[in-house]
Protein backbone atom coordinates (compact mmCIF):
# COMPACT_ATOMS: atom_id res chain seq x y z
CA UNK A 1 0.00 0.00 0.00
CA UNK A 2 2.72 2.47 0.81
CA UNK A 3 4.44 2.30 -2.08
CA UNK A 4 1.44 2.72 -4.45
CA UNK A 5 1.39 6.08 -2.09
CA UNK A 6 4.79 6.57 -2.66
CA UNK A 7 4.34 6.12 -6.33
CA UNK A 8 1.81 8.81 -6.69
CA UNK A 9 3.91 11.48 -4.84
CA UNK A 10 6.51 10.91 -7.19
CA UNK A 11 4.44 11.41 -10.17
CA UNK A 12 3.41 14.22 -9.27
CA UNK A 13 6.68 15.78 -8.03
CA UNK A 14 8.05 14.95 -11.50
CA UNK A 15 5.45 16.32 -13.25
CA UNK A 16 5.64 19.37 -11.24
CA UNK A 17 9.04 19.61 -12.65
CA UNK A 18 8.58 19.09 -16.46
CA UNK A 19 8.24 22.62 -17.43
CA UNK A 20 8.84 26.04 -15.83
CA UNK A 21 5.96 26.99 -17.12
CA UNK A 22 3.87 23.94 -15.27
CA UNK A 23 2.07 24.63 -11.92
CA UNK A 24 3.12 23.21 -8.53
CA UNK A 25 0.91 20.91 -7.10
CA UNK A 26 0.22 20.67 -3.41
CA UNK A 27 2.31 17.52 -1.50
CA UNK A 28 -0.08 14.02 -1.03
CA UNK A 29 -0.75 15.27 2.15
CA UNK A 30 -2.45 18.46 0.51
CA UNK A 31 -4.20 16.92 -1.66
CA UNK A 32 -5.70 14.41 0.78
CA UNK A 33 -6.56 17.25 3.26
CA UNK A 34 -9.03 18.81 0.84
CA UNK A 35 -11.33 15.91 1.35
CA UNK A 36 -10.33 14.49 4.39
CA UNK A 37 -9.76 15.47 7.83
CA UNK A 38 -5.79 14.16 8.64
CA UNK A 39 -4.55 13.65 12.28
CA UNK A 40 -0.59 12.88 12.20
CA UNK A 41 1.16 11.91 14.76
CA UNK A 42 -1.52 11.27 17.52
CA UNK A 43 0.13 9.58 20.67
CA UNK A 44 -1.81 6.93 21.66
CA UNK A 45 -1.48 5.30 25.46
CA UNK A 46 -1.54 1.25 25.84
CA UNK A 47 -2.11 -0.11 29.20
CA UNK A 48 1.38 0.34 30.47
CA UNK A 49 1.56 3.95 29.57
CA UNK A 50 3.87 3.64 26.28
CA UNK A 51 2.12 5.76 23.83
CA UNK A 52 2.38 4.63 20.11
CA UNK A 53 2.49 6.89 16.85
CA UNK A 54 -0.94 6.56 15.32
CA UNK A 55 -2.11 8.89 12.03
CA UNK A 56 -5.75 8.82 11.60
CA UNK A 57 -7.66 9.72 8.22
CA UNK A 58 -11.33 10.22 7.76
CA UNK A 59 -14.02 11.45 5.94
CA UNK A 60 -14.90 15.78 6.62
CA UNK A 61 -17.78 16.25 8.85
CA UNK A 62 -18.82 14.81 12.24
CA UNK A 63 -20.03 11.53 11.13
CA UNK A 64 -18.89 7.68 12.25
CA UNK A 65 -17.14 5.38 10.32
CA UNK A 66 -15.88 1.80 9.96
CA UNK A 67 -12.47 2.01 10.86
CA UNK A 68 -9.78 0.34 8.66
CA UNK A 69 -5.97 -0.31 10.84
CA UNK A 70 -3.01 -1.08 9.82
CA UNK A 71 -0.03 -1.39 12.30
CA UNK A 72 3.12 -1.83 11.11
CA UNK A 73 7.30 -2.23 12.17
CA UNK A 74 8.17 -0.29 8.91
CA UNK A 75 7.03 3.23 9.41
CA UNK A 76 3.17 4.27 8.90
CA UNK A 77 1.42 6.31 6.42
CA UNK A 78 -1.45 7.83 5.94
CA UNK A 79 -3.20 5.33 3.64
CA UNK A 80 -4.81 5.76 0.64
CA UNK A 81 -7.03 8.74 0.36
CA UNK A 82 -9.81 6.58 -1.90
CA UNK A 83 -10.97 4.57 1.45
CA UNK A 84 -12.02 7.73 2.78
CA UNK A 85 -13.58 8.13 -0.21
CA UNK A 86 -15.06 4.83 0.01
CA UNK A 87 -16.58 5.70 3.13
CA UNK A 88 -14.22 4.64 5.71
CA UNK A 89 -12.05 5.84 8.37
CA UNK A 90 -7.96 4.58 8.19
CA UNK A 91 -5.90 4.43 11.09
CA UNK A 92 -1.83 3.65 10.30
CA UNK A 93 -0.01 3.37 13.80
CA UNK A 94 3.95 2.62 14.50
CA UNK A 95 4.31 -0.71 16.71
CA UNK A 96 6.20 -0.04 20.00
CA UNK A 97 9.59 1.06 19.44
CA UNK A 98 9.86 1.84 16.00
CA UNK A 99 9.59 4.94 14.00
CA UNK A 100 7.38 7.53 16.18
CA UNK A 101 6.28 5.00 18.54
CA UNK A 102 7.74 4.43 22.39
CA UNK A 103 9.15 1.57 23.83
CA UNK A 104 11.44 -0.98 23.00
CA UNK A 105 11.08 -3.11 19.93
CA UNK A 106 11.02 -6.78 21.14
CA UNK A 107 9.24 -8.71 17.65
CA UNK A 108 5.89 -9.90 18.38
CA UNK A 109 6.22 -9.80 21.92
CA UNK A 110 3.93 -6.28 22.60
CA UNK A 111 1.56 -6.92 19.86
CA UNK A 112 -0.97 -9.03 21.62
CA UNK A 113 -2.07 -6.21 23.98
CA UNK A 114 -1.06 -3.42 22.02
CA UNK A 115 -3.38 -4.11 19.21
CA UNK A 116 -6.04 -4.81 22.07
CA UNK A 117 -5.58 -1.64 23.39
CA UNK A 118 -5.51 0.59 20.17
CA UNK A 119 -8.65 -0.96 18.91
CA UNK A 120 -9.95 -0.31 22.24
CA UNK A 121 -8.99 3.35 21.43
CA UNK A 122 -10.39 3.81 18.19
CA UNK A 123 -13.71 2.11 19.34
CA UNK A 124 -13.93 5.12 21.59
CA UNK A 125 -13.49 8.08 19.19
CA UNK A 126 -16.55 9.82 18.22
CA UNK A 127 -15.44 8.86 14.10
CA UNK A 128 -15.71 5.36 14.53
CA UNK A 129 -19.46 3.66 14.20
CA UNK A 130 -18.18 0.48 16.41
CA UNK A 131 -16.20 -1.66 13.67
CA UNK A 132 -12.99 -2.22 13.09
CA UNK A 133 -11.49 -4.71 10.17
CA UNK A 134 -7.31 -4.58 9.67
CA UNK A 135 -4.99 -5.13 7.15
CA UNK A 136 -1.60 -5.42 5.48
CA UNK A 137 1.15 -8.34 4.82
CA UNK A 138 4.21 -9.76 6.79
CA UNK A 139 4.64 -8.40 9.77
CA UNK A 140 1.34 -6.36 9.27
CA UNK A 141 -0.42 -9.41 8.98
CA UNK A 142 1.22 -10.98 12.13
CA UNK A 143 -0.25 -7.99 13.79
CA UNK A 144 -3.94 -8.89 12.35
CA UNK A 145 -3.87 -12.26 13.88
CA UNK A 146 -2.25 -11.14 17.55
CA UNK A 147 -5.51 -8.64 17.77
CA UNK A 148 -7.81 -11.27 16.64
CA UNK A 149 -6.19 -13.56 19.22
CA UNK A 150 -7.16 -11.10 22.05
CA UNK A 151 -10.89 -10.55 20.77
CA UNK A 152 -11.08 -6.80 20.76
CA UNK A 153 -15.02 -6.68 20.84
CA UNK A 154 -15.01 -4.08 17.82
CA UNK A 155 -12.74 -5.75 15.64
CA UNK A 156 -14.69 -7.25 12.79
CA UNK A 157 -12.80 -8.71 10.13
CA UNK A 158 -9.28 -8.90 9.37
CA UNK A 159 -7.15 -9.54 6.28
CA UNK A 160 -3.81 -10.57 6.47
CA UNK A 161 -1.69 -11.25 3.63
CA UNK A 162 1.12 -13.88 3.38
CA UNK A 163 1.37 -13.17 7.69
CA UNK A 164 4.00 -15.47 9.85
CA UNK A 165 1.50 -18.10 12.30
CA UNK A 166 3.72 -20.74 13.36
CA UNK A 167 6.77 -18.98 15.31
CA UNK A 168 7.99 -23.27 16.62
CA UNK A 169 7.52 -25.19 13.74
CA UNK A 170 7.58 -22.85 10.46
CA UNK A 171 8.37 -19.52 10.69
CA UNK A 172 12.03 -19.68 12.74
CA UNK A 173 12.71 -23.57 12.46
CA UNK A 174 11.76 -26.13 9.62
CA UNK A 175 12.77 -29.55 10.23
CA UNK A 176 14.86 -28.64 13.10
CA UNK A 177 17.12 -26.16 11.30
CA UNK A 178 17.05 -22.60 11.33
CA UNK A 179 15.25 -20.77 8.70
CA UNK A 180 18.78 -18.65 9.16
CA UNK A 181 17.71 -16.34 5.99
CA UNK A 182 14.45 -15.37 7.30
CA UNK A 183 15.25 -14.87 10.94
CA UNK A 184 18.33 -13.80 11.25
CA UNK A 185 18.45 -11.41 8.05
CA UNK A 186 15.27 -9.75 8.93
CA UNK A 187 16.10 -8.83 12.63
CA UNK A 188 19.69 -7.91 11.52
CA UNK A 189 17.63 -5.47 8.74
CA UNK A 190 15.28 -4.28 11.50
CA UNK A 191 18.46 -3.32 13.73
CA UNK A 192 19.88 -1.19 10.93
CA UNK A 193 16.62 0.84 10.96
CA UNK A 194 15.63 1.10 14.63
CA UNK A 195 15.46 4.27 16.62
CA UNK A 196 19.03 4.13 18.12
CA UNK A 197 20.99 4.33 14.70
CA UNK A 198 18.28 6.69 13.20
CA UNK A 199 18.81 8.84 16.42
CA UNK A 200 22.83 8.36 16.25
CA UNK A 201 22.97 6.95 19.65
CA UNK A 202 25.16 3.96 17.90
CA UNK A 203 29.14 4.77 19.32
CA UNK A 204 30.94 5.54 16.32
CA UNK A 205 33.63 3.11 17.37
CA UNK A 206 30.43 -0.14 17.76
CA UNK A 207 28.99 1.58 14.55
CA UNK A 208 31.98 0.89 12.13
CA UNK A 209 32.95 -2.47 14.10
CA UNK A 210 29.27 -3.83 13.19
CA UNK A 211 29.79 -2.33 9.66
CA UNK A 212 33.23 -4.42 9.18
CA UNK A 213 30.83 -7.37 9.62
CA UNK A 214 30.17 -6.99 6.19
CA UNK A 215 26.03 -7.89 4.74
CA UNK A 216 24.14 -10.77 5.81
CA UNK A 217 25.82 -13.50 3.65
CA UNK A 218 29.36 -12.53 5.21
CA UNK A 219 27.66 -12.34 8.61
CA UNK A 220 25.78 -15.39 7.87
CA UNK A 221 28.71 -17.41 8.14
CA UNK A 222 30.10 -16.49 11.40
CA UNK A 223 30.12 -19.16 14.64
CA UNK A 224 28.76 -19.44 17.03
CA UNK A 225 25.15 -18.47 16.18
CA UNK A 226 24.32 -16.99 19.77
CA UNK A 227 26.49 -14.74 19.20
CA UNK A 228 24.32 -11.46 17.74
CA UNK A 229 27.16 -9.53 15.88
CA UNK A 230 25.81 -6.51 13.96
CA UNK A 231 22.48 -7.36 15.44
CA UNK A 232 23.52 -5.47 18.40
CA UNK A 233 23.29 -1.88 16.84
CA UNK A 234 19.44 -2.16 17.39
CA UNK A 235 19.80 -2.41 20.79
CA UNK A 236 19.11 -4.62 23.93
CA UNK A 237 15.99 -5.46 23.03
CA UNK A 238 17.27 -6.95 19.64
CA UNK A 239 19.62 -8.29 21.28
CA UNK A 240 17.64 -10.26 23.69
CA UNK A 241 15.33 -11.42 20.96
CA UNK A 242 17.77 -12.73 18.79
CA UNK A 243 19.35 -15.27 21.77
CA UNK A 244 15.31 -16.14 23.00
CA UNK A 245 15.16 -17.12 19.43
CA UNK A 246 17.99 -18.90 19.21
CA UNK A 247 17.28 -20.44 23.01
CA UNK A 248 13.92 -21.93 21.97
CA UNK A 249 15.84 -24.12 19.44
CA UNK A 250 15.63 -26.36 22.19
CA UNK A 251 12.18 -25.34 23.97
CA UNK A 252 9.20 -26.25 21.51
CA UNK A 253 6.17 -23.96 22.23
CA UNK A 254 8.33 -21.33 23.26
CA UNK A 255 6.61 -19.32 20.71
CA UNK A 256 2.55 -20.65 21.29
CA UNK A 257 1.28 -17.47 22.55
CA UNK A 258 2.19 -15.71 19.80
CA UNK A 259 0.89 -18.28 17.11
CA UNK A 260 -2.41 -18.13 15.82
CA UNK A 261 -2.14 -21.41 14.05
CA UNK A 262 -1.70 -23.31 17.48
CA UNK A 263 -4.34 -21.23 18.65
CA UNK A 264 -7.12 -20.70 16.22
CA UNK A 265 -9.71 -21.39 18.73
CA UNK A 266 -8.96 -17.98 20.17
CA UNK A 267 -9.81 -16.15 16.93
CA UNK A 268 -13.54 -15.37 17.08
CA UNK A 269 -13.56 -13.42 13.28
CA UNK A 270 -13.88 -13.90 9.40
CA UNK A 271 -10.30 -14.39 8.07
CA UNK A 272 -9.44 -13.73 4.20
CA UNK A 273 -6.07 -14.99 4.20
CA UNK A 274 -3.64 -13.55 0.75
CA UNK A 275 -0.50 -15.95 0.60
CA UNK A 276 1.66 -17.27 -2.03
CA UNK A 277 3.29 -20.57 -3.03
CA UNK A 278 6.91 -19.18 -3.15
CA UNK A 279 6.30 -17.41 -0.20
CA UNK A 280 8.42 -17.43 3.09
CA UNK A 281 4.83 -18.63 4.68
CA UNK A 282 3.49 -20.36 2.31
CA UNK A 283 2.55 -23.66 4.42
CA UNK A 284 1.79 -22.20 7.78
CA UNK A 285 -0.71 -19.76 5.82
CA UNK A 286 -2.54 -23.23 4.28
CA UNK A 287 -2.41 -24.72 7.77
CA UNK A 288 -3.79 -21.60 9.41
CA UNK A 289 -6.82 -21.93 7.18
CA UNK A 290 -7.28 -25.00 7.81
CA UNK A 291 -7.10 -24.33 11.57
CA UNK A 292 -9.33 -21.96 11.79
CA UNK A 293 -12.08 -23.66 9.33
CA UNK A 294 -11.69 -26.67 11.66
CA UNK A 295 -11.50 -25.04 15.38
CA UNK A 296 -11.62 -21.21 14.74
CA UNK A 297 -13.34 -20.11 18.10
CA UNK A 298 -16.84 -19.47 16.73
CA UNK A 299 -19.17 -20.34 13.68
CA UNK A 300 -18.31 -17.15 11.82
CA UNK A 301 -14.73 -17.70 11.63
CA UNK A 302 -15.21 -21.67 10.89
CA UNK A 303 -17.71 -20.90 8.21
CA UNK A 304 -15.97 -17.67 6.99
CA UNK A 305 -12.21 -18.07 6.53
CA UNK A 306 -10.91 -18.03 3.17
CA UNK A 307 -7.11 -18.51 1.60
CA UNK A 308 -6.27 -17.44 -1.91
CA UNK A 309 -3.06 -18.77 -2.95
CA UNK A 310 -1.17 -18.08 -6.19
CA UNK A 311 2.11 -18.04 -8.24
CA UNK A 312 3.62 -15.50 -5.42
CA UNK A 313 6.77 -15.23 -3.36
CA UNK A 314 6.94 -12.49 -0.37
CA UNK A 315 5.46 -9.57 -2.61
CA UNK A 316 1.62 -11.08 -3.18
CA UNK A 317 1.06 -9.85 -7.09
CA UNK A 318 4.45 -10.04 -8.13
CA UNK A 319 6.63 -12.86 -10.99
CA UNK A 320 7.70 -15.88 -8.95
CA UNK A 321 11.22 -15.24 -9.94
CA UNK A 322 12.41 -16.20 -13.50
CA UNK A 323 8.98 -17.32 -14.39
CA UNK A 324 5.56 -14.82 -14.17
CA UNK A 325 2.06 -15.94 -13.85
CA UNK A 326 0.40 -12.74 -15.19
CA UNK A 327 -3.17 -14.07 -15.30
CA UNK A 328 -3.08 -15.06 -11.97
CA UNK A 329 -2.45 -11.42 -10.37
CA UNK A 330 -6.42 -10.50 -11.76
CA UNK A 331 -7.89 -12.04 -9.05
CA UNK A 332 -6.65 -9.46 -6.36
CA UNK A 333 -8.27 -6.51 -7.99
CA UNK A 334 -11.18 -5.97 -5.56
CA UNK A 335 -10.52 -8.41 -2.80
CA UNK A 336 -9.90 -6.16 0.33
CA UNK A 337 -12.83 -3.69 -1.16
CA UNK A 338 -15.57 -6.68 -0.94
CA UNK A 339 -14.10 -8.13 1.99
CA UNK A 340 -14.35 -4.81 4.21
CA UNK A 341 -17.81 -3.70 2.60
CA UNK A 342 -18.99 -7.38 3.69
CA UNK A 343 -17.45 -7.52 7.30
CA UNK A 344 -17.78 -3.51 7.96
CA UNK A 345 -20.69 -2.18 6.08
CA UNK A 346 -22.62 -5.56 5.83
CA UNK A 347 -22.84 -5.46 2.34
CA UNK A 348 -24.33 -8.64 0.62
CA UNK A 349 -21.82 -8.74 -2.06
CA UNK A 350 -21.04 -12.54 -2.65
CA UNK A 351 -17.98 -12.92 -0.18
CA UNK A 352 -20.42 -15.49 1.79
CA UNK A 353 -20.43 -17.66 -0.97
CA UNK A 354 -16.81 -17.92 -1.35
CA UNK A 355 -15.02 -21.15 -1.06
CA UNK A 356 -12.46 -22.23 1.14
CA UNK A 357 -9.65 -22.26 -0.99
CA UNK A 358 -8.60 -20.88 -3.74
CA UNK A 359 -5.41 -21.84 -5.34
CA UNK A 360 -4.02 -20.86 -8.64
CA UNK A 361 -2.86 -24.04 -10.43
CA UNK A 362 0.65 -22.81 -12.29
CA UNK A 363 1.01 -24.30 -15.79
CA UNK A 364 -2.83 -24.58 -16.69
CA UNK A 365 -3.49 -20.43 -16.04
CA UNK A 366 -6.55 -21.28 -13.69
CA UNK A 367 -7.76 -20.82 -10.29
CA UNK A 368 -9.14 -24.19 -8.20
CA UNK A 369 -11.79 -24.03 -5.62
CA UNK A 370 -11.57 -26.55 -3.27
CA UNK A 371 -12.80 -27.17 0.53
CA UNK A 372 -10.02 -29.42 1.38
CA UNK A 373 -6.14 -29.20 1.18
CA UNK A 374 -5.03 -31.37 -0.71
CA UNK A 375 -8.31 -31.49 -2.98
CA UNK A 376 -10.35 -34.82 -2.86
CA UNK A 377 -9.45 -34.72 -6.64
CA UNK A 378 -5.69 -35.35 -5.85
CA UNK A 379 -3.84 -38.82 -5.38
CA UNK A 380 -1.00 -39.92 -3.16
CA UNK A 381 1.19 -41.34 -5.83
CA UNK A 382 4.92 -42.23 -5.11
CA UNK A 383 7.93 -41.88 -7.40
CA UNK A 384 10.94 -44.51 -6.12
CA UNK A 385 14.32 -43.71 -6.04
CA UNK A 386 17.49 -45.89 -7.52
CA UNK A 387 20.46 -45.22 -8.89
CA UNK A 388 19.75 -41.60 -10.46
CA UNK A 389 15.99 -42.54 -11.66
CA UNK A 390 12.51 -41.96 -10.28
CA UNK A 391 10.19 -44.70 -11.13
CA UNK A 392 6.67 -45.86 -9.95
CA UNK A 393 7.93 -48.87 -8.80
CA UNK A 394 10.10 -49.22 -6.52
CA UNK A 395 13.87 -50.50 -7.24
CA UNK A 396 14.75 -54.44 -7.67
CA UNK A 397 18.20 -54.72 -8.46
CA UNK A 398 21.50 -52.18 -9.41
CA UNK A 399 23.03 -49.91 -6.85
CA UNK A 400 21.97 -50.20 -3.39
CA UNK A 401 22.82 -46.16 -2.61
CA UNK A 402 24.26 -43.14 -3.72
CA UNK A 403 26.41 -41.64 -1.58
CA UNK A 404 28.25 -37.88 -1.50
CA UNK A 405 30.73 -35.89 0.96
CA UNK A 406 29.08 -32.60 2.59
CA UNK A 407 31.32 -30.23 3.49
CA UNK A 408 30.21 -27.71 5.64
CA UNK A 409 32.65 -24.39 4.12
CA UNK A 410 31.31 -25.35 0.82
CA UNK A 411 27.22 -25.59 1.25
CA UNK A 412 25.29 -26.01 -1.74
CA UNK A 413 23.91 -21.99 -1.96
CA UNK A 414 20.66 -21.33 -1.85
CA UNK A 415 19.03 -20.80 -5.06
CA UNK A 416 15.83 -19.05 -5.29
CA UNK A 417 12.49 -20.62 -3.68
CA UNK A 418 10.54 -19.15 -0.04
CA UNK A 419 13.31 -16.58 0.96
CA UNK A 420 12.68 -13.40 1.96
CA UNK A 421 16.08 -11.17 1.25
CA UNK A 422 17.84 -13.35 -1.08
CA UNK A 423 16.74 -14.06 -4.67
CA UNK A 424 13.52 -15.94 -4.39
CA UNK A 425 11.17 -17.85 -6.57
CA UNK A 426 11.56 -19.96 -9.69
CA UNK A 427 15.42 -20.26 -10.27
CA UNK A 428 17.45 -22.65 -12.67
CA UNK A 429 19.32 -24.91 -11.05
CA UNK A 430 21.76 -26.78 -13.67
CA UNK A 431 24.73 -25.07 -12.01
CA UNK A 432 23.65 -27.12 -8.61
CA UNK A 433 23.06 -30.63 -10.25
CA UNK A 434 26.87 -30.41 -11.19
CA UNK A 435 28.12 -30.36 -7.99
CA UNK A 436 29.33 -33.51 -6.37
CA UNK A 437 27.32 -33.06 -3.02
CA UNK A 438 23.95 -32.62 -4.46
CA UNK A 439 22.63 -35.94 -5.89
CA UNK A 440 19.97 -36.26 -8.79
CA UNK A 441 16.69 -38.23 -9.26
CA UNK A 442 14.39 -37.84 -12.68
CA UNK A 443 11.86 -39.87 -14.64
CA UNK A 444 12.02 -40.37 -17.93
CA UNK A 445 10.08 -37.49 -20.57
CA UNK A 446 6.21 -37.34 -19.58
CA UNK A 447 4.11 -38.44 -21.52
CA UNK A 448 1.24 -36.50 -20.34
CA UNK A 449 0.83 -33.33 -18.07
CA UNK A 450 1.03 -34.75 -14.66
CA UNK A 451 -0.67 -31.55 -12.75
CA UNK A 452 0.24 -32.23 -8.62
CA UNK A 453 -1.79 -30.13 -6.10
CA UNK A 454 -1.45 -30.69 -2.35
CA UNK A 455 1.63 -31.21 -0.16
CA UNK A 456 4.36 -32.72 -1.24
CA UNK A 457 6.54 -34.87 0.66
CA UNK A 458 9.86 -37.09 0.66
CA UNK A 459 10.65 -40.38 2.49
CA UNK A 460 14.36 -40.87 2.74
CA UNK A 461 16.36 -44.40 4.42
CA UNK A 462 19.83 -42.51 4.94
CA UNK A 463 23.10 -42.97 6.57
CA UNK A 464 25.90 -40.51 8.13
CA UNK A 465 29.31 -40.81 8.97
CA UNK A 466 28.87 -38.16 11.01
CA UNK A 467 27.18 -38.34 14.81
CA UNK A 468 24.30 -35.33 13.13
CA UNK A 469 23.86 -34.23 9.87
CA UNK A 470 20.94 -32.89 7.82
CA UNK A 471 19.16 -33.96 4.39
CA UNK A 472 17.96 -31.62 1.93
CA UNK A 473 15.07 -32.24 -0.70
CA UNK A 474 14.24 -29.98 -3.73
CA UNK A 475 11.73 -31.35 -6.27
CA UNK A 476 12.21 -29.81 -9.80
CA UNK A 477 11.07 -29.82 -13.33
CA UNK A 478 13.44 -30.29 -15.88
CA UNK A 479 12.61 -28.66 -19.17
CA UNK A 480 13.30 -29.94 -22.16
CA UNK A 481 16.12 -27.28 -22.91
CA UNK A 482 17.91 -28.48 -19.76
CA UNK A 483 16.38 -25.81 -17.32
CA UNK A 484 15.83 -27.50 -14.19
CA UNK A 485 13.37 -25.26 -12.19
CA UNK A 486 12.91 -25.79 -8.77
CA UNK A 487 9.10 -26.18 -7.59
CA UNK A 488 9.64 -26.95 -3.57
CA UNK A 489 12.25 -27.90 -1.17
CA UNK A 490 12.34 -29.05 2.48
CA UNK A 491 15.07 -29.48 4.77
CA UNK A 492 15.06 -32.32 8.12
CA UNK A 493 18.11 -32.76 10.20
CA UNK A 494 18.89 -36.14 11.76
CA UNK A 495 18.36 -35.83 15.63
CA UNK A 496 14.96 -34.10 14.85
CA UNK A 497 13.62 -35.90 12.61
CA UNK A 498 10.67 -36.48 14.90
CA UNK A 499 10.69 -33.19 16.23
CA UNK A 500 12.61 -30.65 18.17
CA UNK A 501 10.32 -31.91 21.00
CA UNK A 502 11.95 -35.51 20.69
CA UNK A 503 15.53 -35.22 19.50
CA UNK A 504 16.99 -39.16 19.00
CA UNK A 505 20.93 -39.24 18.28
CA UNK A 506 22.48 -40.85 15.43
CA UNK A 507 24.83 -43.82 15.76
CA UNK A 508 27.31 -43.15 12.93
CA UNK A 509 26.67 -45.36 9.83
CA UNK A 510 23.05 -46.62 10.63
CA UNK A 511 19.89 -46.39 8.45
CA UNK A 512 16.98 -44.68 9.52
CA UNK A 513 14.35 -43.36 7.90
CA UNK A 514 13.51 -39.92 7.73
CA UNK A 515 10.42 -37.64 6.36
CA UNK A 516 10.83 -33.97 4.71
CA UNK A 517 8.43 -31.48 4.22
CA UNK A 518 8.33 -30.06 1.11
CA UNK A 519 5.41 -27.82 1.63
CA UNK A 520 2.57 -27.24 -1.10
CA UNK A 521 1.76 -26.36 -4.83
CA UNK A 522 -0.14 -26.52 -7.84
CA UNK A 523 2.43 -27.35 -10.27
CA UNK A 524 1.77 -28.93 -14.29
CA UNK A 525 4.44 -31.17 -15.22
CA UNK A 526 4.23 -30.47 -18.98
CA UNK A 527 4.73 -33.70 -21.30
CA UNK A 528 8.30 -33.91 -22.43
CA UNK A 529 9.40 -32.02 -19.52
CA UNK A 530 11.01 -34.80 -16.58
CA UNK A 531 10.43 -34.60 -12.76
CA UNK A 532 13.33 -34.19 -10.59
CA UNK A 533 14.72 -34.22 -7.05
CA UNK A 534 17.97 -33.12 -6.05
CA UNK A 535 19.63 -34.56 -2.73
CA UNK A 536 21.84 -32.90 -0.31
CA UNK A 537 22.79 -31.65 3.24
CA UNK A 538 23.00 -27.57 3.02
CA UNK A 539 20.77 -25.12 1.18
CA UNK A 540 22.98 -21.94 2.59
CA UNK A 541 21.87 -19.41 4.11
CA UNK A 542 18.26 -20.27 3.68
CA UNK A 543 19.33 -23.07 6.69
CA UNK A 544 21.74 -22.52 8.96
CA UNK A 545 24.84 -24.83 8.47
CA UNK A 546 24.91 -28.30 10.21
CA UNK A 547 28.78 -28.33 11.03
CA UNK A 548 28.21 -32.50 11.31
CA UNK A 549 28.90 -32.72 14.98
CA UNK A 550 27.10 -32.95 18.14
CA UNK A 551 25.65 -30.62 20.80
CA UNK A 552 23.52 -27.46 21.09
CA UNK A 553 23.29 -25.83 17.57
CA UNK A 554 23.62 -22.11 18.96
CA UNK A 555 27.27 -23.07 20.55
CA UNK A 556 28.92 -24.55 17.26
CA UNK A 557 32.28 -23.48 15.88
CA UNK A 558 34.21 -26.19 14.52
CA UNK A 559 32.89 -28.53 11.83
CA UNK A 560 33.84 -31.86 9.86
CA UNK A 561 33.09 -33.27 6.94
CA UNK A 562 30.54 -36.18 6.66
CA UNK A 563 30.07 -38.44 4.34
CA UNK A 564 26.20 -38.95 3.68
CA UNK A 565 24.37 -42.10 1.76
CA UNK A 566 20.95 -42.37 0.20
CA UNK A 567 20.05 -46.17 0.48
CA UNK A 568 17.07 -47.07 -2.64
CA UNK A 569 16.83 -51.01 -2.39
CA UNK A 570 14.21 -53.56 -1.79
CA UNK A 571 14.52 -53.18 1.91
CA UNK A 572 15.00 -49.42 2.12
CA UNK A 573 12.65 -47.73 0.03
CA UNK A 574 13.24 -43.83 -0.53
CA UNK A 575 10.26 -42.14 -2.67
CA UNK A 576 9.11 -38.71 -3.10
CA UNK A 577 5.15 -38.43 -2.55
CA UNK A 578 3.26 -36.41 -5.25
CA UNK A 579 -0.55 -35.28 -4.71
CA UNK A 580 -1.50 -36.15 -8.09
CA UNK A 581 -4.52 -34.12 -9.55
CA UNK A 582 -7.18 -36.64 -11.60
Amino acid sequence: MRWRMRAALAAILAASTCSAAAPKRPPFIELLKRHAIVDQDVMVAMRDGVRLATDVVRPKGDGRYPVVLLRTPYHKSLGPGGMVRRGYAFVAQDVRGRYGSEGDFYPFKHDLDDAFDTIAWIARQPWCDGNVGMMGGSYVGFTQLAAAMTAPPSLRCIAPTVPPSDFDHRTLFYGGALRMELAQGWLLGQAWRSQRVARNEVPADELQRHRQAGEFRQWCRHFPLRDPGPIAVGGPSYVQCWADMVASWGKPGAWKHTSAAQRPEAITVPVLITAGFYDIFAQENIELLLALRQRGGSELTRQHSHLIIGPWVHGVGRAAGDVDFPEAHAALRGLGQKWQARWLKGEKNGVDDWPPIHAFVMGQGRWLATDTWPPKQSKPTRLHLAAGTLALQPPKGGAPSSTFTYDPDDPVPTTGGTNLILPKGIRDHRAIAERPDVLSFATGPLERDVVVVGRLRAHLCVSSSAPDTDFTAMLLDVRPDGTRANVQDGIVRLRYRDGRDKPQPVKPGKVVEVGIDLWSTAYTFKAGHRIALHVSSSNFPRFDRHLNVAGPPADWTKGQKATNTVHHDADHDSYVELPVFR
